[in-house]
């Protein structure tokens, strides 16, 4: 009896931790995934030619940029929006970001302001160090972009606020870089302190500063599901603080080291934000299995890297991204070095030869030069259909990024070589 008993116990101990790990595992995946959107998204917002990759990517991911008619498209835009129902299993995800800035000192200058009363506190009877304060510049950015009306339209903060009250299984991420992260902490609470269920808001920032006081981050910081994710060396983020010691931080901050590779770009760009959740994801990501029936083979990538690589796992995490990028637009695929079982070739029609060239450029500082290379070949005859390449240099972008940039610049002609319509 007592032998069975001790089974018992061991068996649920055993239980237990496993499930514990597992959620461990699921959660941590799941965080991982949600910075590396949350990356991508917020330099959707900076609508350049980086921020057009960026959207690129959201887009092959399912998510859908022209959900709202107030969604900005041009180059003025502060902000931009995206929903998707794939994200996570029954949810309806949206994602707002708010653009920053990479000019430092645009961001001292902004610094300087002093702090106001948050959401129109009655301030007559209350001493300023017991009022939630936040930074003037920042509060009246949020209130003009996000809860104006114009035009006699709902303001985007309304639209979300009916969203997120008529849909029970809608959530909303708010991110932003630098100034623009500040600016997402400043919504969600607005919107918090309007009503909303604080467990249908997510907050996830890059490089932000601090954006009010101690009062407000007491008010409004157990409220806020934050997650401050902060580069090493970033001189942004506590740049309020020096300037004025009254501003205090909250949330969960997430610190990541620069690899080596980054040189000496100054560590508060958003590229580098995004390769650094890049990377973080697809250490989390669970492999997923290709399917062994496909007909478009593609063989592991060849390497040429001039530096050092051995810290760093560049090459892991170009082929993670390039499988991952170019199975959202070419099905029908099967990748060398996946879980999946050997291909049965005389089924393959296509084989994909990549080559990948990552070289120091000798005469431009902090910067490689990075090359992309395709060629296909006829499976059955072993004959060349094509080739062709891509590169670019890493004066702004990380070489992981390049070789996703370049891919990108591919992939029209990737789907017109390999046609889908002939498998």
């Amino acid at each position: 009896m007592l032998k069975n008993f001790l089974k018992i116990i061991i068996y649920i101990y055993f239980f237990s931790a496993f499930a514990l790990t597992s959620a461990f595992a699921q959660s941590a995946e799941y965080d991982a995934k949600a910075q590396y959107l949350c990356a991508l998204m917020s330099m959707t917002a900076y609508n350049d030619k980086y921020g057009d990759l960026a959207r690129n990517v959201l887009t092959s991911y399912g998510w859908d940029f022209n959900f709202l008619e107030a969604s900005p498209v041009n180059g003025a835009s502060k902000f931009f929006t995206a929903a998707n129902t794939d994200f996570i299993p029954g949810e309806n995800s949206y994602l707002l970001s708010v653009r920053g800035t990479d000019d430092l000192k645009d961001v001292s200058s902004d610094m300087k302001i002093n702090m106001v009363p948050f959401a129109g506190n009655d301030t007559s009877s209350i001493a300023n160090e017991q009022l939630p304060m936040v930074h003037s510049g920042f509060n009246r950015y949020v209130q003009a972009a996000f809860f104006t009306s114009q035009n006699d339209k709902p303001s985007l903060g309304e639209k979300f606020i009916f969203i997120l009250r008529n849909d029970p299984h809608a959530h909303l991420y708010i991110t932003g870089h630098s100034l623009g992260g500040a600016a997402a902490i400043l919504t969600a609470a607005k919107l918090i302190s309007m009503g909303l269920d604080p467990s249908r808001i997510s907050v996830i920032t890059f490089g932000a500063p601090a954006v009010g006081n101690e009062a407000f981050a007491k008010t409004y910081g157990e409220n806020i599901n934050l997650s401050r994710i902060v580069l090493s060396g970033d001189p942004v983020r506590n740049l309020v603080q020096v300037l004025n010691p009254n501003y205090r931080q909250f949330g969960r901050e997430i610190k990541y080291a620069a690899p080596p590779s980054f040189d000496d770009k100054i560590r508060h760009k958003i590229l580098l934000y995004l390769d650094i959740c890049l990377r973080e994801y697809y250490d989390k990501k669970e492999p997923v299995a290709s399917s062994s029936a496909g007909k478009i083979f593609f063989a592991k990538p060849t390497f040429n890297i001039d530096f050092n690589n051995d810290n760093e796992n560049i090459d892991f995490y170009i082929r993670s991204v390039l499988q991952d990028n170019i199975s959202h637009y070419i099905k029908n695929t099967v990748w060398e070095n996946s879980s999946a079982s050997p291909p049965a070739f005389s089924a393959i029609k296509y084989l994909v030869k990549t080559d990948i060239t990552i070289t120091r450029q000798k005469y431009v500082k902090n910067s490689f030069y990075v090359s992309t290379a395709y060629t296909i070949y006829n499976a059955e005859s072993g004959r060349l259909i094509t080739s062709f390449s891509a590169a670019s240099d890493t004066v702004e972008l990380t070489p992981v990024e390049a070789v996703l940039y370049n891919n990108i610049s591919l992939e029209a002609e990737l789907k017109k070589s390999l046609s889908q319509e002939n498998l």
